[in-house]
């Protein structure tokens, strides 16, 4: 309801989950993407006045805590914050997914892949791509 995001390539709709509103998809590859977008005041620890900025840090801060608590390491790949955009990593026994959490024009953006076949890099570089293009 929100807009469209477009994916690059080809890609199948696999699932939707309702609490996070996040879509799943996969290629051929195996390669799982999940969107979401939404407004920012959706979340709760939005704060009224927040910038790009504080948005993204209080966002990936806020799930980063959900998966610490859950026994995952979270790390911060690249720090765009001042950019709204942070892409950080949730690693475990049974998950390694790459998360681009961005915020701009009131929405917030929470973009992620788990691939075995693509490097860091790779995934890196299609999350930021797949941000700047929606």
């Amino acid at each position: 309801p929100y807009g469209n995001i477009s994916l690059p390539g080809k890609w199948t709709k696999t699932s939707y989950n309702e609490v996070s509103r996040q879509h799943f998809f996969s290629n051929g590859d195996s390669t799982t993407v999940a969107v979401a977008k939404q407004p920012r005041e959706k979340y709760p620890f939005y704060a009224a006045g927040q910038n790009d900025a504080q948005f993204v840090v209080a966002f990936q801060n806020w799930d980063a805590q959900y998966w610490r608590k859950n026994g995952m390491l979270t790390t911060v790949v690249e720090d765009r914050s001042s950019d709204g955009v942070i892409v950080w990593n949730v690693a475990g026994e049974r998950i390694n997914t790459t998360f681009l959490f961005g915020s701009k024009n009131n929405y917030a953006y929470n973009l992620s892949v788990s691939s075995k076949r693509w490097n860091d890099p790779q995934v890196t570089k299609f999350l930021l791509e797949l941000y700047a293009a929606n």
